[in-house]
């Protein structure tokens, strides 16, 4: 018999049974995840804190899954994946120094 299992990320409420007939040969992800969107978002801001991605890797992750109910993700889940697709702020280039001596004529 399924049981009503809750996103490990989103918190939607869905139907699994690891042992059912109809689940038995599922990938291991619905144990924890809806969908697999979720799975791939939950595994990517781990492998992102865990500095085993680097942030562009992250991000090309995180553009090809669908980010569309963020607002549901458990909170530290909304916090990585908002550093990881924030803008890089350019870096400032060395002030140039100025010669300050005067000529004198």
């Amino acid at each position: 018999m399924a049981k009503t299992r809750k996103c490990h990320l989103c918190g939607k409420e869905y139907k699994f049974c690891s042992t059912c007939d109809e689940d038995r040969y599922a990938p291991v992800w619905k144990n924890s995840f809806h969908s697999e969107d979720c799975s791939k978002i939950f595994q990517c801001c781990v492998d992102y804190n865990m500095s085993l991605i680097s942030k562009d890797e992250a991000k090309s992750i995180l553009l090809g899954c669908d980010l569309s109910d963020k607002k549901y993700f458990r909170e530290d889940a909304q916090e990585t994946i908002s550093k990881i697709l924030a803008e890089d702020k350019p870096k400032a280039k060395p002030f140039a120094e100025k010669n300050t001596q005067h000529e004198v004529v």
